[in-house]
């Protein structure tokens, strides 16, 4: 038995709903063990721990179950079929040059690579066109995917959560983000400005910085502004 099926058999035995058990675990967001119970992501150490506890059972008693080696041959084998069918069907996009966002299949645009060593931590979400970030005092949710990210940096996303973030992102998407070192104009970004942050397209005009949305665009000093990465791509999970 899989991890995710015992936290829903457990969940079940005790007669508590998810949200319950995320105050008694101390996580912020219930559809983090909606994840773990559907196998979509693992909870942390410090969260697994928890749990058994929470259920009255050993961290091991809740970790997978050994495979025996047919088994786990079989099994392994469906995971790279589903991988496969992943990179086919996941959708992401976001086209400054054309102004206007546009999904697709991964199979009809160039690939990326999205099976390299660096994991993908959602780190916070942005329910408005200036949010306040991070809003997540730890990780509990990765997305389902590793990508290659060059100069040892380590990427992060924000889930999106309303179309008045950015003008070409749609509730629901996943912004990942690559961290910056220094600002490039005509790049989509995660920028802190007026102690608040906020995704815009930046381009530099003289002295200025103009923070762009679609047609709606904000002029601020150079100063005022800081750069904290730039949008990979929008990422929607299908």
């Amino acid at each position: 038995m899989k991890m995710g099926e015992k936290i829903a058999a457990n969940i079940k035995r005790l007669k508590i709903t998810k949200v319950k058990l995320a105050e008694r675990i101390g996580i912020s967001d219930s559809s983090a063990i909606s994840q773990w119970v559907k196998g979509k992501t693992r909870p942390l150490p410090e969260n697994l721990e928890k749990l058994a506890s929470e259920f009255g059972i050993t961290v091991q008693e809740l970790d997978d179950d050994i495979e025996t080696g047919e088994n786990l041959e079989e099994k392994t084998r469906a995971l790279l079929y589903a991988i496969e069918s992943i990179t086919k069907k996941m959708s992401f996009g976001v086209s400054d040059e054309q102004e206007e966002y546009s999904t697709s299949s991964l199979s009809n645009k160039t690939k990326i690579d999205v099976f390299m060593p660096k994991h993908i931590a959602v780190t916070g979400e942005a329910k408005e066109e200036f949010f306040i970030y991070p809003s997540y005092s730890s990780v509990d949710e990765y997305l389902p995917m590793l990508i290659d990210s060059p100069d040892d940096k380590t990427p992060f996303a924000l889930k999106i959560e309303s179309g008045e973030v950015y003008a070409y992102a749609k509730e629901g998407e996943y912004a990942v983000i690559m961290p910056a070192d220094k600002a490039i104009t005509g790049k989509t970004a995660l920028v802190k400005f007026n102690k608040k942050y906020c995704i815009k397209k930046i381009i530099f005009n003289d002295k200025e910085i103009v923070l762009k949305s679609g047609k709606k665009e904000i002029k601020a000093n150079l100063e005022d502004v800081e750069v904290l990465g730039f949008v990979k791509y929008f990422l929607r999970l299908q």
